[in-house]
């Protein structure tokens, strides 16, 4: 990950494009890919199965952005963030709108991001 810091006034340009799941997210919502925590390993070589891993994982966990509502921190002085960052959010967020074994889509609001894990490049 690039260290780099969006300046104040930052405004992303990819508000009310499209994606593979919507033709755009309405007003102050985005559309979020959430990332699954398929298995895991300990330092010593044990195998923890996706079961306890969300077990581990109540609290919160990170999503991929995939398009951004026209409006979304309209009322703020700057964007928090763009399409194809990686952000942290509640984890019982939003509402599904795709939900298989491989993809999870959901639709949240501009300020249920808890903050911001990775830029996209």
């Amino acid at each position: 990950m690039d260290n780099q810091v969006r300046g104040t006034g930052w405004r992303g340009e990819n508000k009310g494009k499209s994606c593979a799941y919507a033709q755009c997210a309405a007003l102050h919502r985005i559309i979020i890919q959430v990332e699954e925590i398929q298995e895991s390993v300990t330092a010593s070589g044990i195998v923890m199965v996706k079961e306890v891993t969300d077990k581990e994982n109540l609290a919160s966990m990170f999503a991929r952005v995939l398009a951004i509502g026209s409006e979304a921190w309209a009322d703020k002085s700057m964007d928090a963030c763009d399409v194809g960052d990686k952000i942290l959010i509640g984890r019982y967020v939003g509402t599904r709108i795709q939900k298989t074994d491989d993809v999870d889509v959901r639709v949240i609001s501009d300020l249920d991001i808890l903050g911001i894990v990775e830029y996209s490049a």
